[in-house]
């Protein structure tokens, strides 16, 4: 496994190592947090990577408003406000939306993915989890074989002293 220091909330920094090319992307937790140019947003940086489309979802409605108010391209990028509070909230987005590549940063919630099984990934060949806490990365890396993923990056935040949160970069064996 490689490792990555994240400098910044800026999504060339962040979601560097997630694989986005010619594919259908669910962007769970897509809100500008620190970042405030909207190129840097994770969305419009995911789509700019080269995906088909962009399915972005965050519960803050200011956050979507703002992204429908300067959506760039609304044939690529859909956003919606939606909290996610169970694994059935994630599903149905990934069947609704024919999901390929699946990026989650949403502040603890990712353990709406322990339930998940090698099934619900059929079509996800990308996976990028943010974790924030070290009992949600014990229990994820263990999910993430499970799944058929092996984990090939790494990154840990080099801007806030927080060892307990990163990102994992995954790829379908």
């Amino acid at each position: 496994m490689e490792h990555h220091n994240i400098i910044s909330e800026n999504s060339e920094h962040h979601w560097l190592y997630l694989n986005t090319f010619n594919k259908n992307i669910l962007d769970l937790g897509c809100g500008r947090h620190d970042t405030h140019d909207l190129n840097h947003s994770s969305p419009i940086y995911l789509g700019e990577k080269g995906a088909k489309k962009v399915i972005a979802v965050d519960s803050n409605e200011k956050e979507i408003e703002y992204f429908n108010q300067n959506n760039p391209n609304p044939e690529k990028y859909t956003f919606i406000c939606k909290t996610i509070n169970s694994p059935n909230d994630i599903r149905s987005l990934i069947k609704e939306y024919n999901i390929e590549v699946l990026k989650i940063d949403i502040e603890g919630y990712e353990i709406n993915l322990y339930d998940f099984t090698k099934e619900d990934f059929i079509n996800i060949n990308d996976l990028g989890i943010e974790y924030h806490s070290y009992e949600i990365l014990d229990n994820i890396t263990k999910k993430i074989e499970e799944w058929g993923f092996s984990i090939d990056v790494e990154g840990k935040f080099a801007f806030v002293e927080a060892p307990q949160m990163g990102v994992l970069f995954c790829s379908k064996k």
